[in-house]
């Protein structure tokens, strides 16, 4: 049996939500957890790698609250940094741990890294070189991992072709150290565009990069 159907010309109308951009929620929590105010990141959708992030943050100490579809830092001006090794679970997510690497480090958090799945298999050395090349300690070449001692500033030295986050977790974390730093690429950059990304979040957050 045919069922006839009508169709008449109508204007549609209405509101269409688009969906956040994981890539910049991961920044703007950080920017905010990092922040010596109160703030506010919205609007956050609940995804198993901004979780992770924000797990991360709280296990670091700071002060993250999930409301509705926003999220609330207390801002870092009783920020206590934890005492002892904290437990730093990132995860499935790559970019929670490229971030929270040097963060941790510049923080002079000691910290073990965890994670699952695929995520112990994401190449880490160059970064840890970095690390370990700047006054921090680090055991072990992939997860799980321990980092102790305080990074210190310089020159940080790395191809651009290798990951975006590696150099987005550097200019999070180099920003923190009371010593100039600069980040040298020695390759040309690619994912030019997430760069970009974390230099309007830092600049938001009242933090200017200086070119060379």
């Amino acid at each position: 049996m045919k069922q006839l159907v009508r169709i008449t010309p109508s204007h549609a109308s209405g509101t269409v939500l688009l969906p956040p951009s994981k890539s910049e929620a991961h920044r703007a929590l950080i920017a905010a957890a990092l922040s010596r105010i109160p703030c506010r990141v919205y609007p956050i959708d609940c995804s198993a790698d901004v979780e992770a992030t924000i797990g991360a943050l709280q296990s670091m100490g700071f002060s993250l609250e999930w409301m509705g579809r926003e999220v609330v830092s207390g801002g870092t001006g009783k920020y206590q940094k934890p005492s002892g090794t904290v437990t730093v679970d990132c995860g499935e997510s790559g970019s929670t741990l490229r971030f929270m690497l040097p963060l941790c480090a510049a923080l002079g958090i000691s910290a073990t890294f965890i994670g699952r799945g695929r995520l112990a298999d994401r190449p880490l050395d160059t970064l840890i070189d970095l690390l370990s090349s700047h006054g921090v300690k680090v055991e072990g070449q992939k997860l799980p991992l321990t980092l102790t001692g305080r990074l210190t500033g310089g020159v940080f030295r790395l191809p651009g072709n290798i990951s975006s986050q590696y150099i987005t977790g550097l200019m999070f974390a180099l920003p923190l150290l009371e010593e100039d730093s600069r980040i040298q690429l020695t390759t040309p950059l690619e994912s030019e565009g997430y760069i970009h990304m974390t230099v309007e979040t830092l600049a938001r957050a009242g933090i200017v990069l200086e070119p060379l």
